[in-house]
């Protein structure tokens, strides 16, 4: 007399669990590639602002752009990379090499994850005016990630052109 008619409006449990499964797989994936694109446009973007600011500075000496507080004859523009994750630009007056000083000092760094190799270390790149060369021959700048997967080599030849390569 009384039959009972079941009606289905639902997902059962193993279909709910494979589909949060499968949500968490693509989702792990995502943010994986993402952390990896973010890792190398962090690096390409830091690779590119050095070489920007050695032009820069190169720029500036050609120019003769002399800094505020600078009384004395601008002798060029100087690179020194400091430490792993830190350089400064600056310019360099006087009346002769011997009574230089620096001006306009600007420290530059890096995240912790981006450094320059050790054989960089302490590595300067120096742009006197009136010239249009380098005080050093060819000069290789390498920047490098953390872990070493990727470098690049900033160098700057003896005319003080500018090229980024793939580094070794």
């Amino acid at each position: 007399m009384f039959s009972k008619t079941h009606s289905s409006s639902g997902f059962t449990l193993i279909e709910v669990i494979v589909s949060f499964s499968v949500i968490a797989i693509l989702s792990t994936l995502g943010i994986a590639a993402f952390l990896l694109y973010s890792t190398d446009q962090q690096f390409k973007n830091t690779y590119l602002e050095f070489a920007n600011n050695v032009s820069s500075a190169r720029s500036r000496s050609i120019s003769q752009v002399k800094p505020t507080g600078c009384i004395d004859t601008l002798l060029g523009y100087k690179i020194y990379i400091k430490s792993a994750n830190q350089y400064e630009i600056y310019a360099i007056c006087g009346a002769t090499e011997a009574e230089a000083q620096r001006f306009d000092i600007k420290l530059y760094s890096f995240s912790s994850s981006i450094s320059f190799s050790e054989e960089s270390l302490l590595e300067e790149i120096y742009f006197p005016i009136l010239k249009d060369e380098i005080s050093l021959e060819n000069t290789t700048i390498v920047l490098q990630t953390q872990d070493g997967d990727k470098k690049k080599a900033i160098v700057v030849d003896k005319l003080g052109g500018i090229s980024i390569q793939d580094a070794q």
